[in-house]
Order: C-alpha cells, then structure tokens, then sequence
C-alpha cells in the first residue's frame, strides 16, 4: 500500500516497467507519487525533486518521465489504458485547487 504524509496530496507520477526490446511486452513493475503541500500563498506548492512515495518490485528496470498536474492542481484520480488485457499507461485526473474561506469563520 502506498500512503503519503498528512498534509500532503499527489500532484505527479511515474512509473517503471521492464526493458523489453517490443515495448508491448513491458510490464508495470513500479510507481513512485510526487506530492504537493497546500497552503494560502501560493495555493499550491511543490517538490518535485524526489518522489514521496515509491514502490517497485523485481524487474523494475526503467524509470519513466514524471507525468504531473499542472501548477494549482492536484491529482484526485489515475487513469488506467490498457489494449488486449495488458496495461499500457498511467495518467492522472487533475482538479483545480481553490481556497475558500473557512465554513466556521463568523462575519458577525
């Protein structure tokens, strides 16, 4: 299982697959989650220089580009492609961070 820090949403991924010569013979073998820190000033702020989280197992052998939301967003969802009962990509469902002001903040 893969868990991030509280505090901390993901923002980005990458995965890692076999080496196959015939790229449709590669097999999920890892992923690593970057993660972002909300705060009020920027909405968003990120670190992608390491991945938070990282999973891999055997025959984990290349490490693909880090795929992320863009800049304010977060990842509230992964979108799975697969062709003939084989996996053959990852993406992410990105959702705009919006701050709003408190729901137990009083004007009177």
């Amino acid at each position: 299982m893969v868990s991030l820090p509280a505090g901390q949403y993901v923002h980005g991924i990458s995965v890692c697959t076999t080496n196959k010569k015939q790229s449709s013979k590669n097999r999920l073998k890892g992923i690593a989650l970057y993660a972002a820190t909300l705060s009020t000033s920027p909405p968003l702020v990120r670190s992608i220089n390491a991945a938070a989280e990282k999973v891999q197992h055997t025959n984990c052998r290349k490490w693909h580009q880090y795929v992320g939301c863009p800049n304010g967003y977060i990842a509230t969802g992964l979108q799975i492609y697969s062709q003939d009962d084989s996996f053959r990509g990852l993406g992410l469902k990105c959702r705009k961070v919006e701050l709003s002001p408190s729901p137990f903040f009083s004007t009177e």
